[in-house]
């Protein structure tokens, strides 16, 4: 029953637009996020995992407080409260950090807050799951039949499902994906010799195309959101600047991409909706077709790979993952903020009031030793105040609290999550 129910739900993605992995995916999340929400205390291997990883990475825990019709903010502070006293105490009860000993003082990076985080853990387990029943069920023709009239893998979930596929139901499945990208490719030529000004050829197409590169659009659960706070730490300011100036120069033509060039899919759907908003014609399109191409001949080399191997056991060792991740690449957005936060650490030398998140002191490597040790004397200095402030709110949203007034505790969440894992 267990995976005759996920074959249910992979075949009711095939009727809904976009990669049917990405469908059910984010079906899994939300489903996981809202049993953590209404039961969390009552299953310690969350609180275990939670702990262990300090937290939540970045996209859950900020995901988690927008959900405010389940109290996550309150789950957020309960969360929080309780890393912060791990943190700050030991099983003998004495400080753990005390008196700025550098020994202690490294206790507070020696884990990047998120790397663990329960959430992905849970949705990588279903994405293994949902893939292995795919690739089981490639052998049945009904099923092929089905995935062959819907929309397409996106290229992550197809080298997923790939490397849990038989050699037989590989060349089945490429076979399909192929005519996929082929008539996209047609999409992408004929739209690109329409007369009048288009996005991209059609905002629609473009929106197809993207999803069989990229798979689901990771802005979708609060498109436009504009959070309106602070950017606390100086690494993660200086990475929102870098970001917002690489999509708008791509979105605006003063970069021109070329298919070598490489997108996350965040990155990639963020300069989608940049050039939709403007209407501007022709961004997207030849790269499009470009990496499109290039999925293609991934794909077509695999296929002849198999067939070899088929004809003449032993002549092609056959790796279709290795082949088709040669497609994915270094986002150059990714690298240009990666390099703005590196230019940023050279200021934390003359700014001494400075925050930066413990994800930032914890993975920067390139941060000189006498910076990292002022920032954790800092943050150990920030800690205990932001512990009581959150045990405050949690307080005051119980029963008996719920009638005293509201001060500054009730933002303290918001200040756990970006002293932890970084601004919104």
């Amino acid at each position: 029953m267990h995976l005759s129910l996920h074959l249910i739900r992979l075949e009711q993605a095939f009727l809904r637009p976009g990669c049917p992995i990405c469908g059910v995916r984010l079906g899994a999340e939300r489903d996981w996020l809202e049993i953590f929400l209404c039961s969390r205390s009552e299953d310690p291997g969350i609180g275990h995992l939670l702990s262990s990883s300090r937290g939540f990475c970045h996209h859950h825990a900020w995901t988690i407080g927008r959900t405010e019709e389940l109290q996550g903010p309150l789950a957020l502070a309960l969360t929080y409260e309780e890393i912060i006293q791990q943190m700050l105490g030991s099983s003998a009860g004495r400080p753990l950090i005390r008196g700025g000993e550098q020994a202690e003082l490294d206790k507070l990076t020696s884990v990047t807050p998120g790397e663990g985080c329960p959430a992905c853990l849970a949705l990588a387990r279903s994405e293994g799951i949902y893939a292995r029943v795919f690739a089981r069920e490639m052998s049945n023709d009904g099923f092929a039949r089905l995935y062959a009239h819907a929309d397409g893998l996106c290229v992550s979930h197809l080298n997923l499902v790939l490397a849990n596929s038989a050699a037989s139901a590989q060349a089945s499945l490429l076979a399909i994906h192929r005519g996929k990208l082929d008539q996209a490719a047609r999409e992408s030529d004929a739209h690109a010799h329409a007369p009048g000004p288009t996005l991209s050829g059609d905002a629609e197409t473009t929106r197809r195309q993207l999803s069989l590169l990229y798979g689901a659009d990771p802005t979708e659960p609060a498109p436009g959101h504009q959070p309106d706070r602070v950017v606390r730490c100086l690494l993660c300011a200086a990475e929102r600047r870098a970001e917002a100036r690489g999509v708008a120069e791509i979105a605006q033509g003063k970069v021109r991409l070329q298919g070598s060039d490489g997108l996350c899919a965040r990155h990639a759907w963020q300069v989608y909706h940049l050039v939709a908003d403007s209407h501007s014609d022709g961004v997207l399109a030849p790269w499009l077709r470009q990496r499109l191409e290039m999925v293609l001949a991934a794909c077509t080399a695999v296929e002849t790979a198999l067939q070899t191997e088929a004809d003449q056991p032993g002549r092609s060792a056959v790796n279709p993952a290795e082949r088709l991740g040669l497609f994915t690449g270094d986002c150059i957005v990714c690298s240009a903020m990666q390099a703005a936060a590196t230019q940023a650490i050279a200021v934390l030398d003359h700014q001494a009031a400075a925050q930066v998140c413990l994800r930032h002191q914890a993975s920067s490597r390139a941060m000189p030793r006498t910076v990292a040790g002022r920032l954790a004397q800092e943050t150990a200095g920030i800690l205990p105040q932001l512990q009581r402030e959150l045990a405050v709110l949690i307080h005051k949203s119980s029963w008996e609290g719920r009638h005293e007034p509201k001060g500054e505790e009730q933002d303290s969440w918001q200040r756990a999550i970006s002293l932890f894992i970084g601004d919104e």
